[in-house]
C-alpha cells in the first residue's frame, strides 16, 4: 500500500484545519509525521500554493506512486469543497433553504480529475518510487468557469422574472420564486468548486444579495396571506388535535394560522377528517383519513387538501377506544407541514423543511 504524504499547504490550509481529527487520521494511516522527510525537500518550489494544489506520494512502483499522488490532490480539492459548502449553506436562509442546501451539498463537486497531472520528480534513497501530482488553479478555473457562467445567467433570468411579477399576484410570484430557488441552488453548486481553485467568484456575492431580497419578498407574500381555519366541519373530539396539527404545520411553512377566525384576507382552510377503525393482528387499529378544501377569502377554490401522506394510525392490543385515543394524541403532535406545502405550493411560496 502506498504511503501518501500531503504537501503544498495541505496541513496549513485553513479550510482543512476545520477538521483536525481527519488530519490526525491521515497522518496515522499514512505514517506522515510532523517533520517532513528529507526526500520531500526541493520539489515544492515550482508549485507555489497560490498557483497550484499539489501533493507528493510514494509507492511500491512508479504507477502506484502516481496514483497515490493524484488521489492526494483530489482529496485536497474534496476537503476544500466540503468546507466551502458548509460556509455557503450556512448563509442560505428563509423558507425553502433546506432544499437549496441539499442541492448544493449533492451537486458541488470537482469532476475534472484529468486536470490533475503527475510531474517529474527526482528519486531519493529512502523513496525510490516517488511522484508529485499538481492541479493548476488557472487551468481548473478555465475549465470550470463555463458551467458557472451558464448557471449564473439562468439565475439572473429567474430573478428578473420574479422581480417583474406584481406584488398582488401571489400565484405568479410563487411560480417565479420556485424557479429562482432551483436556479440559485444550481448556481451555488457550480460556484463552489470554482471558488476552491480560483478564490472569490465574480458575481456570486451579488447573486446572494439578490436571492436574499427574493426571500424577503417571499416572506412578505406569505405574511399577506394568513390562513383562516374553519374547524366546524370536524367532530368535536377532532377539532382540538386537528387545529393544533394544522396550525403547527402552517407556522412551520412561515404562514400565519388563524383557527376559527373569519376569513377576511388571505386563504380559508376547511379541513375534513374521519376515524376509521378495524382489527389488526396486534389488536384494534384506528386510522385518520384527512382532507379538506382551500379557497380564497373573497371566494374561489384554490386547491383540494390531501393529507393522506401523513398516514396517521394507532393500535391498542385490546380496546378500540384506547386505539382511537392514541390516534388523537398522535394527531395533536403530527407534523403536517409537508402535506400542507404540497397543497399550498401552487399559490404561495412555501416549501417543506
Amino acid at each position: 500500500m502506498a504511503a501518501v504524504c500531503y504537501a503544498a499547504g495541505l496541513m496549513t490550509d485553513p479550510t482543512v484545519q476545520r477538521a483536525p481529527a481527519a488530519l490526525a487520521l491521515v497522518a496515522l494511516l499514512t505514517g506522515c509525521g510532523a517533520a517532513p522527510s528529507p526526500c520531500d525537500e526541493g520539489w515544492r518550489g515550482p508549485y507555489p500554493s497560490g498557483r497550484f494544489l499539489a501533493a507528493a506520494a510514494t509507492g511500491a512502483d512508479a504507477a502506484q506512486a502516481a496514483d497515490a499522488a493524484r488521489a492526494a490532490v483530489a482529496a485536497q480539492v474534496a476537503s476544500r469543497i466540503d468546507a466551502t459548502v458548509e460556509v455557503v449553506t450556512a448563509e442560505v436562509d428563509g423558507v425553502g433553504s433546506g432544499a437549496v442546501r441539499q442541492v448544493v451539498r449533492t451537486r458541488a463537486r470537482f469532476d475534472r480529475a484529468e486536470l490533475i497531472r503527475v510531474q517529474p520528480v527526482a528519486a531519493c534513497e529512502t523513496a525510490p518510487h516517488r511522484a508529485v501530482a499538481v492541479l493548476s488553479r488557472a487551468e481548473a478555473a478555465e475549465a470550470l468557469a463555463p458551467a458557472w457562467r451558464s448557471a449564473h445567467q439562468r439565475l439572473q433570468g429567474a430573478l428578473d422574472r420574479a422581480a417583474a411579477v406584481p406584488d398582488g399576484d401571489g400565484a405568479a410570484f410563487t411560480v417565479a420564486w420556485r424557479a429562482a430557488q432551483g436556479a440559485y441552488a444550481d448556481a451555488e453548486a457550480a460556484a463552489v468548486p470554482l471558488a476552491v481553485v480560483a478564490g472569490e467568484v465574480e458575481g456570486q456575492r451579488a447573486d446572494r444579495e439578490a436571492f436574499a431580497k427574493l426571500q424577503q419578498r417571499g416572506a412578505a407574500v406569505r405574511a399577506a396571506h394568513p390562513v383562516s381555519m374553519d374547524l366546524s366541519g370536524l367532530a368535536p373530539a377532532l377539532q382540538g388535535p386537528m387545529g393544533q396539527a394544522l396550525g403547527r404545520g402552517l407556522v412551520t411553512l412561515g404562514l400565519q394560522a388563524r383557527p376559527g377566525a373569519t376569513c377576511e384576507v388571505g386563504l380559508a382552510l376547511a379541513p375534513t377528517a374521519s376515524v376509521v377503525c378495524d382489527r389488526s393482528p396486534l389488536g384494534p387499529r384506528c386510522a385518520l383519513v384527512m382532507g379538506g378544501a382551500l379557497a380564497r377569502c373573497g371566494g374561489g377554490a384554490v386547491a383540494t387538501l390531501d393529507l393522506r401522506a401523513a398516514k396517521l394510525a394507532a393500535v391498542h392490543p385490546r380496546s378500540r377506544d384506547a386505539a382511537e385515543a392514541r390516534l388523537l394524541q398522535k394527531l395533536s403532535q403530527a407534523d403536517l407541514s409537508a402535506a400542507l406545502a404540497e397543497a399550498l405550493g401552487s399559490v404561495l411560496p412555501v416549501q417543506a423543511p
